[in-house]
């Protein structure tokens, strides 16, 4: 019996090891705080896992947070990072040349074959602007929110995920969004002589938006027609699986 106890230890101890050897993937998230605890701080990033080459391996894309006002200056910024996927639990780090280094700060992300050329794009949403990266099909990304009209307006980004809203064989983006929040109206939440984090109630929620795809590669915005904009509630994440059910008018 102690013998059988002392395998089972022996083993449990193996796993235990194992998982603290050091991970594949040296990705570092930053929240860039400043001891100010700004509402924003402890709100996750999150990744994106897909075949960004066409390999037919799962590569790894980290959101990574940026230097809040009052933290020290960091240079070179942190940014995202993408891992290509070499097989066998090796990966190397192909930020700069893939072009996707956002120095913003992540909090949500989806990868989908946005312009239906067989390869994934990127739609992140961020505490600030959002940024969407175009996939060229060879190992690149451009930047291209602006042109493809998926302006956010700088909105408090809180997940995003694409879907196909009217069944016309296009993908559009539903971006999430947490609260209006600017770093002029922080203030200080304390009970008795401990400071915390401003929550869910400290300020008013933002409006969700939702961009329709016109096929080309652009979008149009039809959040306030959809009746998607006069939803102001706090989200956090979604669920494609509602979405899906919701019948949007779009016109």
């Amino acid at each position: 019996m102690l013998s059988q106890e002392a395998d089972v230890d022996k083993r449990a101890t193996s796993i235990v090891l194992s998982l603290l050897k050091p991970a594949p993937v040296p990705f570092q998230h930053t929240v860039g705080s400043s001891g100010k605890r700004y509402v924003v701080e402890p709100m996750t990033a999150g990744l994106a896992l897909f075949d960004y080459d066409g390999d037919g391996l799962i590569d790894i894309y980290f959101l990574n947070g940026a230097p809040l006002p009052g933290s020290p200056v960091v240079n070179p910024p942190p940014t995202n990072r993408l891992y290509r996927n070499l097989g066998g639990w090796r990966f190397v780090d192909v930020t700069e040349s893939a072009r996707v280094g956002d120095t913003g700060y992540g909090l949500g992300v989806v990868a989908g074959d946005v312009d239906n050329d067989g390869d994934q794009d990127i739609y992140v949403s961020n505490f600030a602007k959002d940024v969407f990266y175009i996939n060229n099909a060879d190992g690149t990304f451009t930047e291209a929110a602006g042109v493809c009209g998926l302006e956010d307006g700088g909105r408090f980004g809180a997940g995003v995920c694409m879907l196909d809203i009217d069944n016309d064989g296009n993908l559009d983006i539903y971006c999430a969004n947490y609260q209006y929040f600017s770093f002029d109206k922080h203030f200080q939440q304390t009970i008795g002589d401990y400071q915390y984090h401003p929550g869910p109630h400290d300020f008013p929620p933002a409006d969700d938006l939702l961009f329709r795809s016109l096929g080309d590669g652009t979008f149009t915005d039809v959040s306030a027609t959809s009746g998607i904009a006069s939803n102001q509630l706090l989200v956090w994440g979604l669920s494609l699986q509602i979405l899906t059910a919701m019948e949007l008018p779009i016109s």
